[in-house]
């Protein structure tokens, strides 16, 4: 059987470049956000890695077995980790007051990754 090759998942220090790009474009860049900046990247691209994990998955649930010796359903931990990074995503975009609208300079698929993170967001 042939092994599927994972996508490339572009690193940190670029999604930090890109997003100090439309601050610098939008006149909204200080070096006092270099540490938020870093952070933001950092939650981008762990849910990179969540989603790409997601991706290869057969299911959404897990089998857990209690201290008593039941076995029950539990969520995948990877959903979880999904759902905290593309919460603190949507944190520290509108941090940086950064929206769809004015974030350019992301190509589509990080674009569409990006709404996707946001949108997926439930209040």
């Amino acid at each position: 059987m042939e092994e599927k090759q994972k996508k490339k998942i572009t690193g940190i220090n670029i999604i930090k470049k890109r997003l100090k790009k439309i601050l610098e474009n939008q006149g909204n860049y200080s070096e006092g956000i270099d540490t938020l900046l870093e952070i933001t990247a950092g939650n981008i691209y762990d849910y990179k890695l969540a989603r790409r994990d997601i991706e290869e998955l057969e299911a959404t649930f897990i089998e857990e077995t209690t201290r008593e010796g039941h076995v029950r359903l539990v969520e995948h931990p990877v959903f979880k980790t999904a759902r905290l990074c593309s919460e603190n995503i949507r944190k520290m975009l509108r941090e940086l007051r950064l929206t769809t609208a004015t974030a350019e300079g992301f190509d589509d698929d990080e674009m569409d990754d990006l709404i996707n993170s946001v949108n997926d967001i439930e209040e």
